[in-house]
């Protein structure tokens, strides 16, 4: 009887687990389904709501430039920021642009803390204007501070 009893409660652990992953299994996939269908009615394209944005600092030139372009080659939109040469970096805007990404361009120099305050803002308001958005994605801290020998 003991013999009988032990192979009862092994066929009973055996078969549970089993039952209890194929129900979890089965939840997890009807809840999948849903989930995709109120998210994504049928044929509609599958994609973020918005494209991921990239701030550069000091990308109207040289390197800060060439990483906002292979980022803006890579699909990301881009806020990029210059110190004084406003034509250089509108230029550079206009360049990713014509790649079919966004871009506008602002004024930093990362040398004078005391400026940080109004460039915050003015990014919040460049990000809502420019791209519908309150965020940005990526932070590429390129820029800075020439100091005298």
């Amino acid at each position: 009887q003991f013999e009988i009893n032990m192979n009862r409660r092994h066929s009973q652990l055996m078969s549970a687990p089993q039952n209890h992953i194929n129900i979890l299994y089965t939840q997890q996939k009807n809840y999948q389904n849903q989930s995709a269908d109120k998210a994504y009615p049928k044929g509609a394209p599958i994609m973020s709501q918005h494209s991921t944005i990239a701030l550069v600092t000091g990308s109207s030139r040289g390197l800060g430039k060439n990483m906002a372009m292979a980022l803006a080659k890579n699909g990301n939109d881009l806020v990029i920021t210059y110190n004084k040469n406003k034509d250089e970096a509108l230029a550079v805007v206009a360049e990713i642009n014509a790649l079919g990404r966004k871009a506008c361009a602002l004024q930093l120099d990362v040398s004078k803390s005391d400026s940080w305050g109004s460039f915050a803002k003015a990014l919040a308001e460049a990000l809502k204007a420019n791209f519908d958005s309150d965020k940005f994605d990526y932070l590429v801290n390129n820029a800075g501070i020439d100091s005298p020998a």
